[in-house]
């Protein structure tokens, strides 16, 4: 069987990860629980709640602080959802720890395996060996986490820390009130790490709410003057000039991503997983200039979302031709702008392999090189015209130059932006996408 990885192409900075359960079959040593002074709140003891300094909310809810995922307190129950103040923001989170099994090379109380949490729309996961001299000591996770969901296979991208879900494997764990979940991680020869249903019911919870908290975001939308776009071009660099002066870096305080202005009056496109929860986040350009923006509207289902700046964007910020009029054709030479790694204003280019459609809206998807940070960034073609958002990768042995992006008509009428028509231009050649070319 070939399992592919979905990749989500935010670049992140802090870690916040999966969740593992409280069973592991096959494992003749495994123990699913922390043998080490780690309280039991099965029966929901209030001395133990005392003794290891528990406190709750007013909703009854476990309340702890972190600094670091990995070491979380010992107050913390597993498989139990608790909300978590960090110094960016509250959330809540289910951690769990399996020991997958023990050795005797060193001392037979030399043990090894997983720690994970997950939240609404992350995870993260951390290998570890725990011995008597040595202490506990972690080892990054390398190549993202396949996960299986009823039978479904999904992979996560990322080195163990804050790994966003793609909104399909969020889609499969909603499905089920007690969905069966399988890590697998390193590849097909590590071994298979099952989630318990206590734990799995709470990650079902918690991106259950997610979604909620999404459908009740007041979706504002919003109207934008088409753009004009440029004679079709049989080089990159004049698609790259119109383009880069509307390509922006979103920052927010989980990591970094790519936006595109599409209206003088400040509105941009980017993907939901760059934003995530937040509904306000930093925007620079690659003028330098730095504005704060709102969040205005955002849907997981197509992993895109919209801005508005708090001012009206200077003239050196200058917004993008979008296609409207029709979706990308298979074939098309396209450029790609964002900042993968943080690599500002990086261009990559290719053509559009394939137009899919998933749920009556347009896929593309497409050969240009994309990494982490170009997710939101503008997929355009040689009139430099927007195409598409880039949202995602497969990665898998094998398997190369394989992205994703949403197509525009399909983005913009998910988040209700209405288009005004542009200004007649006399004389001026119209382009494929029905924009004026100046």
């Amino acid at each position: 069987m070939k399992f592919f990885r979905t990749v989500l192409l935010t670049a992140t900075a802090l870690g916040f990860v999966i969740a593992s359960a409280s069973m592991l079959t096959g494992e003749a040593n495994a123990r699913p629980r922390d043998p080490r002074e780690r309280c039991t709140f099965d029966a929901d003891n209030p001395d133990c709640e005392e003794e290891r300094g528990v406190k709750r909310n007013e909703k009854g809810e476990y309340e702890v602080e972190i600094t670091d995922w990995k070491e979380p307190p010992k107050s913390i129950p597993w498989s139990t959802i608790v909300t978590i103040k960090s110094p960016f923001e509250t959330y809540k989170a289910v951690w769990d720890q399996d020991y997958k099994g023990k050795s005797c090379f060193i001392s037979c109380d030399y043990y090894f395996g997983y720690t994970s949490r997950w939240t609404g729309e992350s995870l993260s996961v951390a290998f570890f060996t725990d011995g008597p001299y040595s202490g506990k000591m972690y080892q990054d996770i390398k190549d993202g986490v396949e996960v299986q969901v009823n039978g479904q296979s999904f992979t996560v991208y990322g080195h163990g820390d804050d790994m966003m879900m793609p909104a399909k494997l969020r889609k499969a764990i909603m499905a089920t009130p007690v969905p069966k979940i399988s890590l697998r991680l390193e590849g097909s020869n590590s071994r298979i790490y099952n989630i318990g249903e206590a734990t799995a019911k709470a990650i079902h919870i918690m991106v259950k709410e997610h979604a909620q908290e999404d459908l009740a975001l007041p979706n504002r939308g919003g109207v934008i003057t088409l753009a004009a776009a440029i004679s079709e071009s049989e080089k990159v660099q004049p698609v790259l000039t119109r383009t880069i002066v509307g390509v922006g870096q979103i920052n927010t305080p989980k990591g970094k991503g790519t936006g595109f202005l599409i209206d003088s009056s400040g509105l941009l496109l980017t993907n939901r997983h760059v934003v995530g929860r937040f509904k306000e986040v930093d925007v620079q350009f690659n003028n330098g200039e730095t504005y704060k923006a709102d969040v205005i509207g955002r849907t997981a289902d197509l992993d895109v979302a919209l801005l508005k700046l708090d001012r009206k964007p200077s003239r050196g910020v200058e917004p993008l031709a979008m296609c409207v009029k029709r979706d990308a054709s298979v074939g098309t030479d396209i450029v790609v702008v964002g900042n993968p790694m943080g690599l500002r204003a990086t261009t990559t280019r290719g053509i559009v392999s394939a137009v899919r459609n998933e749920d009556g809206a347009a896929i593309l998807q497409i050969d240009a090189p994309v990494n982490p940070g170009n997710s939101g960034g503008p997929i355009v073609n040689y009139n430099a015209e927007v195409v598409g958002i880039v949202t995602s990768k497969w990665v898998a042995m094998n398997v190369e130059g394989i992205g994703f992006g949403v197509s525009i008509p399909s983005a913009l009428e998910s988040l209700n932006v209405a288009i005004k028509p542009q200004m007649p231009m006399p004389n001026a050649e119209v382009t494929a996408c029905g924009n004026y070319a100046l």
